[in-house]
């Protein structure tokens, strides 16, 4: 690797968004084959399963996961502007990841929390 490979100030390690982003997209893909598989298998666990989901721990998790994986998204494709960047000059993509993160990724988990808003007190 030349010195123009190396990502600056170690951006490449992990941090603790990184890991819990990605946390939550393996979290997200499980919950997606124990909905298959619970389907496929027992009609009744199935209703249960999603009956859970519709619960306030149920939807905070799935906002949670949602947030986390639209973050994942974000930061790999800001990697990829990044390595853009570097072979081209262009302008950095970070503040827009943050940007994206709080304007698309926040509302998205108040999508899903909406209705239990209408139901709390």
């Amino acid at each position: 690797m030349t010195s123009v490979d190396q990502p600056p100030d170690g951006a490449d390690r992990p941090g603790v968004l990184r890991l819990l982003a990605s946390l939550a997209a393996v979290v997200y893909v499980a919950t997606v084959a124990a909905d298959a598989v619970t389907a496929s298998v027992d009609g009744r666990g199935f209703v249960a399963w999603r009956s859970s989901l519709g619960s306030v721990p149920g939807r905070l998790l799935v906002a949670v996961v949602v947030v986390g994986v639209w973050y994942h998204l974000l930061d790999g494709a800001s990697r990829l502007w990044r390595d853009h960047r570097r072979a081209t000059g262009a302008v950095e993509g970070r503040p827009l990841v943050a940007f994206l993160t709080w304007a698309v990724g926040v509302p998205m988990a108040a999508v899903i929390l909406w209705p239990l808003w209408g139901s709390v007190g």
